[in-house]
């Protein structure tokens, strides 16, 4: 994380987070109408923008995880922290959190600090096999960006759909179906530099039209998707599909 956090928005993408901050300021961190005030803090799978602000200068670092783990830390009750951020007091023994987030203030190389966070999640992993049909459902949506059917993908991983929801909500924190939502809409708004239109993005991306797709950047990202990421003008596009950066420094999507 950079040492002046100030304010940032963290748009859904399916990963979880794990962040370490040292510093006396907390981060508040505002989703839909709840706010949360931690330090060192834990958000699971979520659907919507989160809103994150300091009042002081923070550093720290923070483990991007794939979507199923957390499960490794918490089994199969990774739902507790889904839609949420958690202080990780509530999940490590906030003895061993105030230590590390001590040790990490005293470390001056960021990858030293990695390290330290690095041993201090390995010594502390509690599930380390992971449901393989959950992580198998998870990359087969990921190919189609969230198109493919759930009941076709029950039947290509040999499952019925409840056995299905069921598996995937205990490993990820969630159901297929609002997983793959929050795909669809992350690789849509990542052509932004690609068409000269949100109305070619809606339909590349499997929208009915565009004000389908502006519904669901609204209702998951906070804001209308030109507000977010304006589309280049002028034909300047990049065919390379990759996200462009200098969109806002403070806007926070990864893939």
């Amino acid at each position: 994380m950079k040492p002046e956090l100030g304010t940032c928005t963290v748009l859904p993408d399916t990963a979880t987070y794990i962040c370490f901050l040292c510093g006396d300021h907390p981060i508040q961190a505002t989703h839909r109408h709840r706010s949360y005030t931690t330090l060192s803090g834990v958000s699971g799978f979520q659907t919507h923008r989160f809103d994150l602000e300091s009042r002081g200068a923070m550093s720290g670092v923070t483990v991007r995880l794939p979507p199923w783990g957390l499960s490794a830390f918490l089994g199969d009750a990774v739902g507790a922290v889904a839609e949420i951020r958690v202080d990780c007091r509530d999940l490590f023994a906030p003895a061993a959190v105030r230590e590390l987030e001590d040790h990490l203030f005293r470390l001056k190389s960021p990858k030293a600090r990695a390290q330290c966070v690095e041993n201090f999640l390995l010594a502390r992993l509690r599930h380390p096999r992971v449901d393989e049909l959950a992580r198998a459902a998870c990359l087969a949506l990921a190919r189609t960006s969230g198109a493919l059917p759930i009941r076709k993908l029950a039947h290509d991983l040999d499952l019925g759909e409840r056995t299905l929801v069921r598996r995937f909500q205990n490993a990820i924190g969630t159901t297929p179906k609002k997983y793959a939502r929050v795909l669809r809409l992350r690789d849509a708004v990542y052509l932004h530099n690609k068409f000269s239109s949100w109305t070619e993005i809606a339909y590349a991306a499997g929208y009915c039209d565009q004000s389908h797709l502006i519904r669901e950047c609204q209702d998951l990202f906070g804001a209308s998707p030109e507000a977010l990421f304006p589309i280049p003008r002028g034909g300047d596009t990049d065919k390379s599909g990759e996200p462009d950066r200098s969109v806002s420094s403070r806007l926070v999507i990864a893939r």
